[in-house]
């Protein structure tokens, strides 16, 4: 009976043994998954940040298409304006014409009158 308690003991204290080794395996994967998972968080991070900066970088681009939308309204307001007074310089260079070409009529006229 004692040799058989013994017999025991000894299969216990080897299952046990294995049993310790097979923990401290599983410890060490928690520390190996661990690691990793610090890793995807570190990864992660530098992800948000870039996305961040992406979004900073878009809203950045749509301020400045807003601020060039804004110029060309601007600017295609100054060309018609531009247009309407060539139009005018036009027509006041056409009367000028006029008048000139009356002042010379009437010049001769009076020319003529006074021989």
């Amino acid at each position: 009976q004692l040799a058989e308690a013994k017999a025991q003991a000894a299969d216990a204290g080897g299952k046990c043994a294995e049993a310790a080794k097979e923990t401290e395996a599983a410890h060490a994967e928690v520390g190996e998954v661990k690691a990793v998972l610090a890793a995807t968080r570190e990864e992660l991070a530098k992800t948000v940040e870039s996305l961040a900066a992406a979004e900073a970088a878009a809203a950045s681009a749509y301020a400045q298409a807003g601020d060039a939308a804004s110029q060309a309204a601007a600017l295609e307001a100054a060309q018609a304006e531009a247009k309407k007074l060539r139009s005018h310089l036009e027509a006041a260079k056409a009367q000028a014409a006029r008048c000139a070409a009356e002042a010379e009529e009437a010049t001769q006229n009076g020319v003529a009158e006074a021989e």
